[in-house]
């Protein structure tokens, strides 16, 4: 596990099928809340439906295209955070993130993507993360902004969840300005 703040007890680890039970429990007790911003929880009716998703997600990882992390604070399973779609080849990934409702609010996220946003531009080499958030998902786009990620603009109608087509916000943030940006994020 990766110590994120010892004020917050806060921690990442990387996630896999050997917290199968875990993340299957978090999933079905936020399934409704997810779903207002994802496509893939639809896809998680069994234990079995998360299990094939976390094999290919490792295989993912293993092919140097993912990066994703369980956030544990105070020892319980509070969320996922990740950098995924990675293309070496251009040195670029997309942060993403989720928390339990009961976590969200604390700073467990920010600190949690200022670690991930710190491993993806020093051990992985990244230039560029982009953060894409729903218009009207305010929660995430407040995380983008103390973040300190650069507005880039928004892609109309970039995805379609229960029926209704969602704007997205597009952010990025360049390993060149991390390090002045990170004092504020991880002090």
């Amino acid at each position: 596990m990766l110590p994120l703040s010892s004020v917050n007890h806060v921690k990442l680890d990387t996630y896999g099928v050997k917290y199968l039970d875990e993340l299957y429990e978090l999933i079905q007790s936020e399934k409704g809340r997810l779903e207002e911003w994802f496509l893939w929880p639809r896809s998680i009716q069994s234990k079995d439906d998360l299990k094939k998703l976390l094999e290919r997600q490792e295989y993912a990882f293993w092919q140097g295209m993912r990066q994703h992390h369980t956030i544990w604070a105070d020892g319980e399973l509070v969320g996922v955070v990740e950098v995924h779609t990675i293309i070496q080849q251009h040195r670029k990934g997309e942060l993403s993130y989720w928390l339990k409702s009961s976590a969200v609010g604390k700073g467990i996220v920010t600190f949690s993507c200022g670690v991930l946003i710190d491993h993806a531009f020093s051990a992985l080499k990244l230039n560029k993360l982009t953060l894409r958030s729903a218009k009207s998902n305010l929660k995430s786009v407040g995380v983008a902004k103390r973040l300190d990620f650069e507005f880039e603009g928004i892609e109309k109608e970039a995805e379609l969840i229960n029926g209704e087509f969602h704007d997205h916000n597009i952010y990025v943030l360049f390993a060149r300005d991390w390090p002045e940006k990170r004092k504020s994020v991880l002090g």
